[in-house]
């Protein structure tokens, strides 16, 4: 005779364990750029965890911090991948901060910038890296596995390097403080601990594309616009940043109130941001994030809904316009174009190939 269950059973998804892992670190050194630092060659590889830790010695003048301070440290974070990816990560630390504020609307930005005279002072950030579109876990939300890269094949490197800028471009008064700064930048991964790809079609759909994250185009005196979005591949969009600022060095500034209008269209034919005003993207800005994004922030959000169904795919577009309008860009104005999209990746395809001879079906991405 049967023996009565006690319970019910449990219902759970497949579950691969999230693997965290310190990969290394990279000391400050000014105005340089870090060895490239390789990511462990195994798992399937969803963000990176940057936390910098140092010191601001200062002397008899407070250093002041700018509006970009502490992330104008870093100039530059770039993630190449072997097998034909190339750069899927290369932006600033500033655009990388804001883009977290931006894809994780609650996320609470908190970095330490002590100016205490003639001491040293404690100096902390932290930056994510995502490789994936969404690591929710990070965030206590749901996750988008799509974009990972399975850094589990030996034969494809996976690298980070970030390159330093110097105290100048976080204190305005640089030429007066004279702030030393030191410290170390320590590189966690998140992983998920998974065989290889092509057991599990699952898998084999997150690896099918890569997700980027790039400035696109610097603009130096906010004048050639319109800027001209890339179509010439299968590519969605999820997310298009213009960031503004002015003032020269080592006054440079980024602010709201000089954008006077948005428009970003098709084929010369859809408007879609028809013609926006300044005020009409911050009052929806404010109502879609949980804290106010940095100034001179303005971006068109594709993807803050988790179903997908705003993604922006130009596959069959040959002209994508982004153009906003500054009536009056200040001196030394910039506009940083940052974009965050997908597109195929090559690394899929060996997998592919390999699941389909052992019959292993393929599912949507």
């Amino acid at each position: 005779m049967a023996t009565a269950l006690a319970y019910a059973p449990i219902n759970l998804p497949k579950r691969y364990p999230l693997i965290k892992n310190v990969e290394g670190s990279l000391p400050f050194a000014a105005d340089s750029t870090s060895n490239p630092l390789r990511i462990d060659p195994s798992g399937l590889l969803l963000g990176l965890l940057l936390t910098f830790s140092g010191t601001n010695t200062t002397g008899a003048t407070a250093p002041v911090p700018n509006n970009s301070s502490p992330y104008g440290l870093i100039s530059g974070v770039n993630i190449s991948t072997g097998g034909g990816v190339g750069q899927s990560i290369n932006v600033s630390a500033y655009e990388l901060n804001v883009a977290e504020r931006t894809r994780e609307p609650g996320y609470v930005d908190a970095p330490i910038v002590n100016v205490t005279v003639s001491v040293a002072n404690e100096l902390q950030f932290d930056l994510f890296v995502p490789i994936c579109v969404r690591l929710g876990d990070l965030y206590a939300e749901w996750t988008d596995i799509l974009g990972s890269i399975f850094t589990g094949d030996p034969t494809i490197s996976c690298n980070l390097r970030v390159t330093w800028a110097d105290a100048g471009q976080i204190f305005s008064n640089q030429a007066a403080a004279a702030a030393v700064i030191a410290g170390t930048l320590t590189v966690t991964s998140y992983k998920l601990d998974t065989p290889n790809p092509d057991q599990d079609p699952m898998l084999l759909a997150a690896i099918s594309w890569t997700h980027i994250l790039i400035e696109e185009r610097l603009d130096l005196g906010a004048t050639q616009n319109p800027y001209l979005m890339p179509t010439n591949e299968p590519r969605v969009y999820l997310r298009i940043w213009n960031l503004y600022g002015d003032g020269a060095s080592p006054n440079f500034t980024w602010k709201n109130g000089v954008l006077t209008q948005w428009d970003l269209n098709l084929q010369d034919y859809l408007h879609f941001y028809q013609n926006i005003p300044e005020q009409v993207l911050l009052a929806e800005q404010l109502r879609a994030y949980d804290h106010a994004l940095p100034a001179g922030t303005y971006v068109a959000d594709f993807a803050r809904s988790m179903y997908r169904n705003q993604w922006l795919p130009v596959n069959n577009v040959t002209l994508f316009k982004n153009a906003p309008t500054f009536t009056a860009p200040g001196a030394g104005a910039q506009v940083h174009v940052v974009q965050e999209s997908i597109v195929p990746s090559p690394l899929a395809r060996k997998w592919m190939a390999s699941a389909q001879a052992a019959g292993v079906p393929v599912q949507m991405a």
